[in-house]
């Protein structure tokens, strides 16, 4: 998919995500956390402690617009070809693993979640 930069190091992307993944932004959305706070978040806990991907069929699937820091969508871009999966399916599971993150109370870091600079890719 094409990507546009809008700003200096930031640019907007649209995925492809499942619906029950939608749900759960929705569900982070309703609580404060903008749905790009979401992906960026997961994907700096997923690729900080090199989680694996969860192996989940896709369901019905929604296009959602993110508007990213490029360094987070080249670390979604480095997930999706070390898991040999397309940018959308690689944003679905990092999602996925974020959420099971929550739901199963797993501890990290503050520094993955809010980082003071950039991470190295």
């Amino acid at each position: 998919m094409a990507t546009v930069s809008l700003e200096k190091n930031w640019t907007r992307v649209n995925l492809t995500l499942c619906a029950e993944t939608r749900d759960r932004l929705e569900s982070w959305k309703q609580n404060g956390i903008s749905l790009p706070t979401a992906l960026a978040t997961c994907t700096r806990l997923v690729y900080a402690d090199g989680m694996s991907p969860l192996h989940t069929p896709r369901g019905n699937i929604e296009r959602v617009t993110f508007q990213l820091p490029t360094h987070v969508l080249d670390i979604i871009d480095l997930l999706a070809e070390r898991w040999k999966i397309s940018r959308s399916e690689a944003a679905d599971r990092i999602l996925q693993i974020g959420a099971e993150a929550v739901e199963t109370g797993a501890n990290t870091k503050m520094s993955i979640v809010m980082p003071l600079k950039k991470e190295e890719i």
